[in-house]
């Protein structure tokens, strides 16, 4: 067994004891439901990526993803009608082109374009503003999902603006870039180019800053082929990052998957409580 594959099924293990350990914890102290919600998307992120890369069961990893959409999209939700009284804390935002990925790698479309659809740019002057880069980014992979292009090339523009003059934001984002251009122009060659450069750009940031949680797993080059070939383009690239199994269809029954309600709370719960969002 290779090292990094002990090293995500031990995590799958510890993540999976964590859950059942705070759900338990949250049940009995209901005022932290809120809470609960946003620990959980993104702990159920992890555990995806636990199942993908440890137990390399795509399928059970696809799963996990679904439900860490259907808790992002209950805080979205439940944040859209309260603005009024809540902050909506920046991270969250901020985070929003990585859940959107995720969203695609699930494998249910419905959820991805659902999760587009909440993307929003609300700041209130005592949040850290989102860095530009993020904002378009995260325009660009909302656009592409929901099949706006010209909206999409307006965004992916002014992302290649922001790419053109600053080598840190050229790093993060131009191989999405170039893929995505491709996208839009129906240029196969093109955007093939531009996801091979995703998966080089991820080898390099793993080189530099070691693997961490994302490190053995290319979620936005994967997102962008399963969107790729959604629109009828052909996957010519080879990486080792790249499995065949990661492409195929899944024969997944969403409606079979059991949620977490018993942790969701009320709309009058949500506004009268205090989590340190609503003043």
């Amino acid at each position: 067994m290779s090292e990094h594959k002990e090293e995500m099924l031990n995590r799958l293990e510890r993540d999976l004891r964590n859950l059942e350990k705070v759900k338990k914890i949250y049940l009995k102290e209901p005022f932290n439901r809120i809470g609960a919600m946003t620990y959980f998307g993104d702990l159920y992120e992890r555990i995806g990526l636990d199942f993908i890369v440890g137990a390399e069961d795509i399928t059970e990893g696809r799963k996990v993803f679904y439900k860490s959409m259907v808790n992002w999209i209950w805080v979205y939700e439940h944040y859209n009608k309260n603005q009024d009284v809540c902050r909506f804390p920046n991270e969250i935002n901020s985070e929003s082109y990585r859940r959107m990925y995720f969203a695609v790698i699930s494998g249910n479309w419905t959820i991805a374009t659902k999760i587009a659809e909440f993307y929003f740019e609300f700041q209130k002057l005592d949040e850290e503003p989102m860095e530009p880069y993020s904002v378009e980014l995260c325009n660009v992979i909302k656009y592409l999902i929901l099949d706006r292009d010209e909206e999409c090339m307006s965004a992916l523009e002014k992302l290649e603006s922001l790419s053109a003059t600053d080598r840190h934001y050229k790093k993060m984002v131009e191989g999405q870039a170039i893929a995505v251009r491709g996208l839009l122009t129906k240029d196969e060659v093109l955007f093939n180019k531009g996801l091979l450069q995703v998966f080089k750009n991820h080898e390099a940031k793993v080189k530099r800053e070691g693997n961490g949680i994302y490190g053995y797993f290319c979620y936005d080059g994967v997102a962008l082929a399963m969107i790729g070939m959604r629109r009828g383009f052909n996957i010519t690239i080879e990486h080792e990052k790249l499995k065949p199994e990661y492409l195929e269809k899944s024969d997944i029954d969403y409606s079979q998957i059991v949620i977490d309600k018993e942790i969701y709370i009320t709309e009058e719960e949500f506004v009268n409580n205090k989590w340190g969002w609503c003043d």
